[in-house]
């Protein structure tokens, strides 16, 4: 064999090395596992599916919460004041309301 010849199997084999190494850094040998069993890799994106639709759900419900708290604690000081207007026009709806009942109008 000539002296080229053995150096190229050692540049071969010192880059097939290096791809080997990369391979296993980005662990494609288990995408490759998955990808052979079709059943695993669906069952895999309905867990990951379900997981999602539950931390969305529960997240949004966490925010809901803190928003109706925000709202409440702004709109309770502007239910405790007697307002003529507002009084008034619950006092017209409640009398319609009677009146309704009563059967009269």
């Amino acid at each position: 064999m000539s002296e080229n010849s053995i150096e190229e199997q050692k540049s071969w084999k010192t880059l097939e090395k290096r791809i080997s190494d990369i391979l296993e850094d980005h662990r494609c040998y288990e995408f490759v596992e998955l990808m052979k069993s079709p059943w695993r890799l669906m069952w895999r994106n309905f867990l990951a599916g379900v997981a999602r639709g539950l931390g969305f759900a529960v997240g949004l419900t966490v925010l809901a919460v803190i928003v109706g708290y925000i709202i409440i604690g702004l709109l309770k000081p502007l239910l405790t004041l007697d307002l003529p207007v507002i009084g008034g026009l619950i006092a017209d709806i409640i009398r319609t309301v009677q009146m309704q009942m009563n059967g009269g109008m």
